[in-house]
């Protein structure tokens, strides 16, 4: 069973760094979090359209979707 990886900022640059090499193992299902459409694609990451500044509504709603625990 792979281990679910949740990257919030995964459009800048420290977050896209680090979902190119997270989507390299074999062992991760890589999450990246989105507020505007990013420019690139990558086999393996699944985007998920969030504006984390909006708590606890697409905070929330975003840890939900990805399989986390809710309140």
């Amino acid at each position: 069973m792979k281990k679910r990886i949740l990257v919030c900022g995964a459009t800048g640059f420290i977050g896209r760094n680090c979902v190119e090499r997270f989507v390299r193992r074999n062992d991760l299902e890589v999450i990246g979090i989105y507020n505007q459409r990013p420019s690139f694609e990558l086999q393996g990451l699944t985007w998920k359209k969030a504006d984390l500044t909006k708590l606890p509504d697409d905070a929330l709603r975003t840890w939900q979707a990805v399989g986390g625990l809710g309140q």
